[in-house]
């Protein structure tokens, strides 16, 4: 069940990226400007990890390590 939690959350933070409506520079700046730096990956990691809502679990984590090095570069 939670590995299906899992692939959920990548597959909508997948759709989230790849939105050109809501991340157009013009539509929303702020937005925009957290998805191109990366802060934006980097406060929904924190959110879902173990020590804020516990979705990800750090086993998780460990399977989703390419997905993160991905993100992060």
């Amino acid at each position: 069940m939670q590995a299906l939690l899992v692939f959920l959350i990548v597959a909508a933070l997948s759709l989230l990226a790849s939105s050109r409506s809501l991340l157009d520079p013009g539509r929303f700046p702020a937005l925009a400007q957290l998805a191109a730096s990366g802060l934006l990956f980097l406060i929904f990691g924190a959110l879902l990890g173990p020590s804020v809502l516990g979705v990800l679990t750090p086993r998780n984590l460990e399977s989703l390590h390419p997905l993160v090095a991905l993100g992060l570069g």
